[in-house]
């Protein structure tokens, strides 16, 4: 009972980590940068009306490996963290963790169908419950 309640608290960690991604902040000297800029500019010249260029914030996310998914289907996966690393819905794993993975036969075929496939990038942010 104690593993099957550690399972849980990990699958329900890890699909929270997956959803709160930490925003990239600028870096320390970047922002110095930008402040000196402000600080020393020289109102009388600069154009009231002209606004300058919004920064669009850009979530960059790591690269997505092969070997990690495989891995994590290896140990995880009848609880579906390899699909919440591919970036799935949460309906997924919760389907996977009360059918056990469909029996363990779901995470050995995504196991097969992610290491042999030519086109990973078909299989990362797939919705559906059986991404193959």
């Amino acid at each position: 009972m104690r593993l099957v309640f550690l399972f849980w608290m990990l699958f329900v960690c890890a699909s929270l980590f997956a959803q709160s991604a930490p925003a990239i902040s600028p870096s320390a000297h970047q922002f110095e940068l930008d402040n000196s800029k402000t600080e020393n500019a020289d109102f009388e010249n600069q154009d009231v009306n002209k606004k300058a260029p919004a920064r669009k914030k850009k979530r960059k996310r790591a690269k997505i490996r092969k070997g990690v998914a495989a891995l994590l289907a290896l140990l995880l996966g009848p609880f579906g963290v390899h699909r919440l690393y591919l970036g799935t819905s949460d309906t997924v794993p919760i389907f996977y963790t009360l059918t056990l993975g469909g029996l363990m036969i779901l995470p050995l075929v995504d196991i097969f169908v992610m290491l042999f496939s030519k086109n990973f990038d078909a299989l990362i942010g797939n919705k559906s419950v059986i991404m193959w």
